[in-house]
């Protein structure tokens, strides 16, 4: 009988279609802006009217030897001054293992900040903070 809870272990983690098996880790927030509209002379609000829509997160992960870390994945490449300025848009899924089903996918990703934690006798970890333009999920083919 299949589990209907989701676990972190029983998913995968694609940026631009490929598996990100150094992240150990993902959080996100979606949220919309909202603005009270009033008529005139009146106290109480009309309607709430949906202003903004943006997405932000974080990945956490560990680094390889030899992959270049985030740069040399693809995802934020701000290694040259010249890759600096030609940044590319990434798309993170979040796709369910056991029924393939994609549950999450973020458009329009750019990583902003990335940190590193060394520590001796230690696996070397990193954290990114991302934005994203969008996110769909499973439902949002079917709401259409």
């Amino acid at each position: 009988m299949q589990q209907n809870l989701q676990t972190g272990s029983g998913i995968k983690l694609l940026i631009n279609g490929n598996l990100a098996a150094f992240a150990t880790g993902i959080n996100f927030t979606r949220s919309t802006n909202t603005k009270v509209i009033y008529e005139i002379d009146s106290p109480f609000a009309k309607e709430i009217m949906t202003t903004t829509y943006a997405v932000n997160g974080s990945l956490t992960g560990l680094r390889v030897r030899g992959s270049g870390g985030l740069d040399g994945a693809g995802i934020m490449n701000a290694s040259t001054a010249n890759a600096f300025f030609t940044q590319k848009y990434c798309v993170i899924e979040i796709v369910d293992i056991l029924s393939k089903v994609t549950m999450y996918t973020i458009d329009h990703v750019v990583f902003s900040e990335d940190s590193w934690n060394i520590q001796n006798r230690q696996l070397m970890t990193f954290s990114a903070n991302f934005k994203g333009i969008f996110m769909r999920n499973e439902v949002s083919d079917k709401s259409g």
